[in-house]
């Protein structure tokens, strides 16, 4: 940046000079003069607005028969490294009807551009268009690129003139494209209770995180921070206030982009009325169950009354994790760079309407070096986990001991009694303590449950006992009693049937045929389709339930599909199994949990009182699929799949 280089001379050129008069004087001032340097003498002949309606689909070149400059006022700082090779500017210091982002490989912009600072644009022969939807100058590409630093350098001009900014106040509900590429300001807003403790970006790798924004009416925005910001170990404020922001854009979504942390002051009363970000924690009635789907993978454990708590100052939270379809919350110490004490804590579990109340969860360790779970639970917790009372719960199994890697399998924690609790709000909490150069374990944690019966673990076993099929039910599918197996094989998609799936005479209910599936963790790499089967034209259009018989054991567990007429499916997890059973909807396909019927026939039923767009009439799409896990044994027999 040839220009810029020379503004840094003239800079030092000026300190040095400034030294020299102020050592001749009796004067305590000894402030660097006012950078200035000549006003560029350019003609101001096109507009922000103008460039903006030039935008089409693919990046327009800018082209004249002599220079165009347009003229605006920085919004944007690279000095906290939250805007990267970007400056953005707005057509007026107050009131802008007009912003657009310049896309370059100049860094340290703010040296020169600070925010409020006007310049000027030579843009002939440059390209605007959009970056994934935000309106931008720069090169040619198919969405718009950035342009050399040596051309910024030559280009943007830096104006004598600098400006107080006076953002637009606009609330969460309000925001449009208008505002885009603009400083905006928003009052009353905060960031949600369960990012207690939570910094503003991952303190330990680069990536860029999204952080929520929400107003008292509960609207809510993104706030886009970047993995390279100086400020990303720093905690977010817990309290309410005014955020101020430039407006960007991603594939659609609105995003609030800060220049550094004094854009965010959140020093007020929060709008529940608290001023730490506790409020009143969320209660709830039982029976109580999370299996942390449908998160997003490496972002820090945000769910609905849950709190997620650093009391150690690690900046170490929960994290959302998934493998093989299963999502899972997961924690560790390695490489921490101090101690570790992190909290996930339930929300408030109701139990003054239950007799009973069991917990319990799944586990599962990696790179074992110690104990670094325990679960406590507390009836005085208001957001605050060290200020709260814990009591340890005793007698849970947390898996532990894999040194090299990680568990096969979640394990199963047992089922813990809350009977000292009965008729109190509880608080369950899952401490993990550790440090880098400590106790370093992985920690998973998958389906905590609170309910009066207990569970058998899995997570997909409902606890009730399925009424049998009436006279009324049909098979689910062609030869879904499997005793004419062409039957069978003929109503399949083309994918077939799996060669380990077999037709089995004689091992069915009362003598007849049945379907055995028998595998060893060498069968198959992956988690498969056993098989696919076509809708019947025959179905039913009014249904409740669809029901099957099954015996046998297995390693992991058993996912089944039922498609839509749009051709997504519902899943049903069988989770762990030992007894008949009533299945609903799950948010995926899983396979955690083992199978063991004794050698007795269980029946499980889907429930399918709540689902109304099944396919039922194009006989050419899919209608019913059996999935199993990978590197498994299975020996398992089924029979009679029918529908009512």
């Amino acid at each position: 940046m040839k220009k810029n280089i020379n503004y840094i001379l003239l800079l030092l050129s000026l300190v040095l000079v400034g030294g020299v008069f102020t050592a001749c004087v009796n004067d305590d001032d000894y402030s660097i003069p006012e950078f200035v340097v000549e006003e560029p003498d350019v003609d101001v002949n096109f507009s922000i607005a103008e460039l903006l309606g030039m935008i089409e689909e693919t990046p327009t070149k800018i082209e004249s028969s002599q220079p165009l400059y347009i003229e605006g006022y920085v919004v944007s700082s690279d000095e906290a490294g939250n805007f990267h090779k970007n400056l953005v500017i707005q057509d007026k210091p107050e009131n802008p009807t007009a912003g657009i982002n310049i896309s370059t490989h100049a860094t340290d912009m703010y040296t020169f551009f600070e925010p409020g600072r006007k310049v000027y644009v030579r843009i002939d022969d440059l390209y605007v268009g959009v970056y994934r939807g935000l309106p931008s100058l720069g090169d040619n590409g198919t969405e718009v690129e950035r342009m050399s630093a040596e051309e910024f350098d030559e280009r943007v001009l830096r104006s004598n003139t600098k400006e107080e900014l006076v953002p637009t106040i606009v609330k969460i509900n309000q925001i449009s494209d208008a505002n885009l590429n603009t400083l905006i300001q928003f009052n009353n807003v905060e960031f949600p209770t369960e990012y207690a403790g939570l910094t503003y970006a991952n303190p330990d790798d680069n990536f860029g995180v999204d952080r929520s924004v929400y107003d008292c009416e509960k609207n809510t925005v993104i706030m886009r921070n970047s993995g390279y910001a100086d400020f990303r170990t720093q905690r977010m404020p817990t309290g309410n206030g005014t955020l101020l922001s430039v407006l960007s854009v991603f594939n659609g979504t609105y995003q609030l982009m800060i220049r550094d942390t004094k854009d965010v002051d959140f020093s007020g009363e929060r709008c529940d009325g608290s001023d730490n970000g506790g409020g009143d924690v969320e209660v709830v009635g039982l029976p109580f169950q999370e299996n942390f789907e449908g998160l997003v993978d490496f972002e820090s454990i945000s769910l609905t009354g849950w709190t997620n708590q650093d009391v150690s100052g690690s900046a170490r939270l929960w994290e959302a994790r998934s493998f093989d379809g299963n999502g899972y919350a997961q924690l560790t110490a390695y490489n921490a760079n101090s101690a570790v004490e992190t909290w996930l804590i339930t929300p408030g579990l109701d139990l003054s309407t239950v007799n009973q109340a069991y917990l319990s969860f799944e586990t599962k360790d990696g790179h074992y070096n110690g104990e670094a779970l325990s679960v406590y639970v507390s009836t005085d917790f208001d957001g605050n986990a060290s200020a709260a009372s814990w009591t340890e719960v005793e007698g849970l199994t947390i898996s532990q001991g894999h040194t090299n890697g990680y568990g096969d399998n979640f394990i199963f924690s047992g089922n813990a009694a809350l009977s000292s609790y009965v008729g109190e709000v509880v608080y369950i909490g899952f401490k993990y303590e550790g440090s880098g150069e400590g106790v370093s374990t992985t920690i998973q944690l998958d389906n905590v449950s609170v309910n009066e019966e207990g569970s058998d673990g899995g997570g997909g076993d409902d606890g009730e006992e399925p009424e049998p099929p009436t006279e009324n039910a049909i098979l689910a599918f062609a030869g879904a009693d499997f005793e004419n197996w062409n039957d069978f094989v003929g109503g399949l998609n083309s994918f077939g049937i799996q060669n380990y799936a077999t037709q089995s005479s004689g091992t069915g209910r009362e003598g007849s045929a049945a379907l055995k599936i028998a595998t060893d963790p060498t069968t198959t790499d992956g988690n498969d389709y056993v098989f696919t089967a076509l809708a019947t034209e025959d179905l039913p259009n009014n249904y409740q339930k669809i029901s099957f018989y099954m015996k046998g054991s297995s390693d992991k567990s058993v996912s089944l599909n039922v498609y839509k007429d749009d051709g997504s499916y519902y899943s049903f997890n069988l989770g762990s199994l030992t007894s008949s059973t009533s299945l609903s909807p799950a948010e995926n396909n899983q396979y955690n949990g083992t199978i063991n019927t004794n050698g007795n026939w269980v029946l499980v039923t889907l429930d399918l009182s709540t689902i109304s767009d099944l396919n039922t009439n194009n006989t050419s799409d899919n209608f019913f699929a059996l999935k199993i896990g990978k590197n498994a044994n299975y020996d398992l027999h089924f029979d009679d799949f029918i529908i009512e």
